[in-house]
């Protein structure tokens, strides 16, 4: 998936009303989940995404890991 179509299917399915609403949740969520995955889980997941997008998922010296139950609800 191309990072236009990333955003863009984030602003569909979030209904939000602009690209840049839709980066900043991007942006937002996958700042938080990189301080709560282990780093390796962290860089696997960053390199399965646009390249725009998985750069916010870089290293954090501190994590703090949450369960799935945590973090969906």
């Amino acid at each position: 998936m191309q990072y236009d179509e990333f955003i863009g299917e984030v602003q569909h399915r979030a209904q939000l009303d602009s690209r840049e609403a839709a980066l900043s949740a991007t942006r937002a969520t996958l700042e938080t989940l990189s301080e709560r995955i282990q780093p390796g889980e962290a860089e696997n997941l960053g390199a399965q995404l646009p390249g725009e997008i998985g750069r916010h998922l870089e290293k954090v010296d501190d994590v703090d890991r949450f369960d799935f139950q945590e973090y969906a609800f």
